[in-house]
Order: structure tokens, then C-alpha cells, then sequence
């Protein structure tokens, strides 16, 4: 079930990711038509995404222990630490593979047509 649950987070990191890429086309065939080298829009993509996945699972964690707080003691609730840095881990790794098809568009993009010249 939690290889499931992974599968899904990557479809959705995925559609979020090329969401985003494809707003940013326009300022990528600029950045590009600059002579700002693919590479290094592919490695700033990649930093980003990987900024995005820490801040959303630091979240998640502060908001996990806030909720186990208050909570009820009645309610059975254990937050296993081993447990969070295998999921914060595998989050983090589906959102760098959830970057990969953005990757592709922007590799693909040509100044020319997306300046409109």
C-alpha cells in the first residue's frame, strides 16, 4: 500500500512540476535565447524542486507532531521516527524523479518559437 501511495505522489509531483514548467516557458526561451545554457536550467529545476520537497516535508512533519499533540490521549497514535526519514526520504527522491519530464521540456524548448521570432 505505501508503494502505491509513492507511485501516486510521483503522478502528482509530476503534473505539478510540468504545470509549473510549462508557465515558465516563456522566461525559459528568454533565458535561453541570453545564452544561459540548458544545463543550467536543468540543475536550477532540479534545485528547486528539491527546496520544494524539503519545505512541504518539514511542513508535514511540524503539522504530523502538532496534530499528535492534540489529539486525544484516548486516540492511538504513534509517530515512529524511523518510520518519518524513510517516508521524508522517499518523498523527497519521488519529487527529484517527479522533475525529470519538466527536465525534458526544458531541454526541448527553442527560443525562437516560444520569443515568437
Amino acid at each position: 500500500m505505501i508503494g502505491f501511495l509513492y507511485i501516486i505522489i510521483l503522478i502528482v509531483i509530476s503534473i505539478f512540476l510540468y504545470i509549473l514548467t510549462v508557465q515558465k516557458l516563456p522566461n525559459l526561451g528568454v533565458l535561453k535565447a541570453q545564452g544561459v545554457s540548458t544545463q543550467y536550467l536543468v540543475l536550477s529545476t532540479l534545485f528547486q524542486s528539491f527546496i520544494m520537497s524539503v519545505i512541504g516535508v518539514i511542513i508535514a512533519i511540524i503539522l504530523g507532531e502538532i496534530t499528535a499533540i492534540t489529539l486525544p490521549s484516548e486516540v492511538p497514535i504513534v509517530i515512529d521516527k524511523s518510520n518519518i526519514i524513510v517516508t521524508r526520504s522517499g518523498i523527497i527522491i519521488m519529487f527529484l524523479l517527479g522533475a525529470l519530464l519538466p527536465i525534458r521540456q526544458i531541454a526541448k524548448v527553442d527560443p525562437y518559437k516560444i520569443i515568437g521570432g
